[in-house]
């Protein structure tokens, strides 16, 4: 920090690098106003289409840079230049850091031999800071633990005056001494953050996950946590290939995030979470029924009829027992076009599959509230579910639409074809967004069975796959011809046979590179 404040020092005196000192100090300036949450981070917090942005201490790591650069320069600017004024100071600086590293080591000594006497004054402080209180039990224990790190504080700081010192005086040593320090800075510091545990513990599998494998159909969980205590937590289900309807990331999906507001609403988007149920009443929802939740895990009881208490331990696991299949069929006259929002308080989506408002071919333009005896959803049998591919099979029905409770995007298809026909067979149909979330096909003509294949394959990775393709092969071309270029060499007494052979190559190698390029184009 004191070798980036030279570096800052060195734009007014120097004019050697002089525009990049002053871009890296505004932005460490600029980090420092973001990451403290201070009005200017509304530029970035109401940023249209950046809502996930809403974490300033990430700033940190831009500041982090920029100190880091700013100190090479200081460095730099100490190593280089001997002016009265940067004798100055430097002189001025070593006096202050020495003093300020003494002072604290001083006052840590005399609070430590006379604690009964700053007691008081150390519990005022420990309930004056926030949360400090539920962290350390007394002010002994609060000092116990800051004495250390204000005693490196000190350290470093009397460390920095006399390598200071030994700059201003031109001493040999004071480069090396301030390249070690900095290091055993860095050291201390990140010592025992990245903590390192006995990797087997990841062999280990919890009761309640033993429990759950056991039901080898497919379904989905969640959590019910009141109270903020996180049970089993979004994303650990990742380990135990369990399917979450909660999330932890950076990026989600803005239409799977409305779904779920529908819900409950998401008090956690800000910290880039699908938030787990909190309201007792949202448990009720067919919303969460049609994500094929069949369990919830809870730190507290559930008193719903809808749910049965299944395992009851570490936690406990209630069984919904009004849960949807992952892959249903329902009957051609189930469909409408409505705005699913208004839609899902009118009509049961479990009964009923309900387009986008827009003008659809496929749904009806009367409202089929009549018809709801017949809209009962029939399973349908799932045959192989990938990440990447997901195949379903459904027996014998009348014209019906096929509804996957997984979320939908534009870069999935769908092939369909009869039970037991080669894949060869197969025909692409209409993938159509349903309920807001999910995947549905049209299966229009009665036959012995259905199976339909959905297929992940996004145009972004086929046009990528193939750029980065092209792109190899122009780089490959590029260095074959520097580098015979560099070895190869007319010269007036190369024989038959040379002039042969490099008349042959030549051809022959973009011969090659054609072919290569031939099936990327395929």
């Amino acid at each position: 920090m004191l070798l980036a404040a030279f570096g800052i020092f060195s734009i007014f005196g120097q004019t050697e690098y002089r525009k990049q000192k002053v871009f890296f100090a505004l932005l460490a300036l600029l980090a420092l106003a973001f990451a403290f949450g201070t009005p200017l981070y509304a530029l970035i917090y109401y940023l249209p289409g950046a809502n996930q942005l809403h974490s300033p201490f990430r700033w940190v790591w831009p500041f982090s840079l920029c100190i880091a650069v700013l100190a090479g320069f200081g460095f730099d600017y100490l190593r280089k230049h001997q002016s009265r004024l940067s004798f100055v100071v430097s002189r001025l600086t070593f006096l202050i850091s020495g003093l300020a590293g003494l002072g604290l080591l001083a006052t840590l000594a005399i609070i430590r031999l006379n604690f009964a006497r700053f007691e008081p004054t150390l519990t005022r402080l420990l309930n004056d800071l926030a949360l400090a209180n539920t962290a350390f039990a007394d002010a002994r224990m609060f000092f116990s633990y800051e004495a250390a790190w204000i005693a490196r504080l000190g350290g470093l700081l009397l460390a920095s005056g006399i390598i200071l010192y030994l700059a201003h005086r031109s001493h040999r040593l004071w480069q090396s001494a301030a390249i070690l320090l900095i290091a055993l800075d860095l050291l201390t510091a990140s010592a025992g953050f990245n903590s390192a545990a006995d990797p087997a513990i990841l062999s280990y599998t919890p009761p309640v996950v033993e429990f759950l494998k056991q039901d080898t159909s497919f379904w989905r969980f969640t959590t019910f946590d009141p109270e903020g205590k996180k049970p089993f937590n979004a994303n650990a289900g990742w380990f135990y290939d369990l399917y979450d309807v909660r999330g932890y990331d950076s990026i989600i999906p803005k239409q799977y995030a409305e779904y779920m507001a529908l819900i409950e609403p998401q008090g956690e988007l800000q910290f880039n979470r699908i938030a787990p149920i909190s309201n007792l009443q949202s448990l009720d929802s067919p919303l969460l029924d049609l994500l094929n939740v069949k369990y919830v895990i809870s730190l507290v009881e559930i008193p719903l009829p809808k749910y049965k208490l299944v395992y009851n331990a570490e936690v406990k696991v209630y069984e919904n027992l009004g849960v949807a299949p992952r892959a249903f069929t329902l009957p051609e006259g189930c469909a409408l076009a409505a705005d699913f929002a208004a839609a899902a308080q009118q009509y049961d989506p479990r009964h009923f599959v309900i387009f986008d408002q827009q003008p659809n071919p496929l749904a009806r333009t009367t409202q089929p509230s009549l018809l709801i005896s017949s809209c009962n959803p029939v399973p349908a049998d799932i045959i192989a579910y990938g990440i990447n591919e997901v195949t379903v099979n459904v027996g014998p029905l009348e014209p019906s639409y096929l509804v996957l409770a997984d979320s939908y995007t534009k870069d999935w298809r769908a092939f369909v074809r009869s039970v037991g026909a080669d894949e060869k067979q197969e025909q692409e149909v209409q993938l159509y967004k349903v309920n807001g979330n999910f995947r549905t096909v049209k299966l229009d003509t009665t036959q012995s069975g259905w199976t339909i294949r959905f297929k992940y394959s996004p145009d972004a990775v086929k046009f990528g796959g193939f750029t980065s393709a092209i792109a190899g092969l122009a780089l490959a071309l590029a260095v074959g011809m520097w580098l015979w270029r560099y070895f190869y060499r007319e010269s007036a007494e190369d024989s038959t046979a040379r002039r042969v052979a490099k008349n042959s190559v030549a051809p022959m190698a973009l011969t090659l590179m054609n072919r290569a390029i031939d099936p990327v184009f395929a």
